[in-house]
């Protein structure tokens, strides 16, 4: 159990629009909560030091009132206090409410809410990858022969052909197709490819041909086994522009705070893809699985992907996702010490709006009296007002019908003038009660009655 404290100052001003029932609200943002409650009613010289306990998953806030000036007005207030870093789970939260000058405790009101488990936040796809598309992924820096595996020459065509290259690839191989409108007729292309960095290179320069005369044709090379990854093809020398091929299959895992996001290059997917993506969480393991709803077709090509998870609470956590087999890697969220390790993010009060009295009456009351009580039959809350013609100590107090003592309102030193004191009874049986105002040397009675 760890405990919070923080102290805010106020501006008291009036204002238009504003809440009209006591409550307690829940606003969830991933794994952060804002816990307001709206419309307290408090005295207007009310300064609040917020006190916030976590046991399991139970949160107990203290709304205390540090003020020792007494206004002679009343008002609301709108009090909040935001929570960082809860794991996922069911939650209970209670305010209660505290004074320094009535030396008493309120309960103000509970809420229950849910941080929701990890979930799919953002998925981007890039869509079929045969068309050239530039990254910033790159290889180990060392340079790679790839074998020629095959190679076709579809000899002079009849007819006039436009320029063109293509590719496809799979697991561990690539194959290029490439048709040319004018070469020799005894051209002969010498294919070669290798790796460097994060490119893939190939070249088919002619090998000696002799003749003067030329025609069309078609060329078809396939290279392999290229290590899995992503590269950027470069086929004679650009020619062709740059595009991406994808070998095999590629996850990798990026965390930023208590997000998640795995990227997967696939070389041979559903050329009409459409992915859905999943993700649960048991225990210390991810789960995630990406279900193709597209309309199959018959061709594959490459994607990248990437599917964003969160929120996480901190600590380690194991990724089980298929394309990651035979080990299944593992992420972190945040650092191990701080696993579990919630905190206190912000608080607020606001201004004092809709004041319920002005100004201290400027004549000294004639007489100590219980000026009244309002409202009264009342359901849970009722406001006690009460006048004192000059200094003194005084104490406000409910009693019930049998003469005990149920609480103490209020207990202090106050000067003359008009007062009012706030009786929170949502705790309290329906019945008939008694307030006792009590001075140095005599005391009021007034009877109240509460009404569930």
């Amino acid at each position: 159990m760890k405990k919070w404290l923080l102290v805010f100052g106020i501006l008291c001003m009036t204002r238009t629009l504003f809440p009209s029932v006591d409550s307690i609200a829940v606003d969830v943002a991933l794994d952060s909560i804002q816990i307001t409650h709206l419309y307290a009613e408090r005295n207007c010289g009310s300064i609040f030091i917020y006190d916030v306990t976590i046991t399991d998953n139970y949160i107990r806030i203290f709304e205390n009132d540090t003020s020792t000036a007494y206004m002679r007005c009343m008002c609301h207030f709108d009090l909040s206090v935001t929570l960082g870093s809860l794991p996922a789970g069911d939650y209970f939260v209670e305010v209660f409410g505290t004074s320094v000058l009535n030396k008493d405790t309120t309960f103000c009101g509970s809420a229950h809410f849910t941080i929701p488990a990890a979930k799919l936040v953002e998925q981007t796809n890039s869509g079929c990858l045969r068309n050239g598309k530039s990254f910033t992924d790159s290889f180990d820096g060392q340079t790679i022969d790839l074998p020629l595996i095959d190679e076709t020459d579809s000899g002079c065509l009849p007819e006039t052909i436009t320029n063109y290259s293509d590719h496809y690839s799979w697991s561990d191989g690539l194959y290029l197709s490439w048709g040319v409108n004018a070469v020799p007729t005894d051209f002969n292309p010498l294919w070669k490819a290798w790796i460097e960095s994060d490119t893939l290179f190939v070249t088919a320069e002619d090998s000696l041909s002799t003749s003067v005369t030329s025609c069309s044709k078609r060329f078809s090379a396939s290279f392999g086994s290229i290590p899995p990854g992503k590269y950027i093809l470069n086929f004679r020398e650009d020619e062709f522009g740059l595009s991406t091929v994808i070998l095999g299959s590629t996850v990798s895992i990026t965390t930023v705070g208590n997000m998640m996001t795995l990227r997967w290059d696939i070389a041979d997917l559903n050329c009409a893809l459409q992915p859905e993506w999943k993700g649960w969480l048991s225990a210390d393991t991810f789960y995630v699985t990406m279900t193709d709803t597209g309309m199959q077709v018959d061709c594959v090509c490459p994607f990248e992907l990437s599917a964003t998870f969160g929120p996480f609470a901190k600590g380690t956590y194991i990724l089980a996702f298929d394309a990651c087999l035979p080990d299944y890697p593992t992420f972190q969220i945040g650092s191990e010490k701080a696993t579990k390790e919630w905190r206190v993010i912000s608080s607020h009060q606001s201004e004092c709006y809709n004041l319920s009295s002005t100004a201290p009456n400027l004549t000294r009351p004639e007489s100590f009296a219980i000026r009244g009580v309002f409202p009264n039959p009342f359901n849970s809350f009722t406001t006690i007002r009460f006048d004192l013609p000059e200094k003194q100590f005084v104490t406000v107090s409910i009693f019930d019908l049998n003469g005990n003592l149920v609480e103490t309102l209020l207990r202090d030193e106050l000067t003359a003038g008009n007062y009012s004191v706030r009786w929170d009874a949502k705790n309290r049986a329906s019945g008939i009660y008694f307030v006792k105002l009590a001075g140095e040397s005599t005391a009021r009675m007034s009877k109240v009655v509460l009404v569930k």
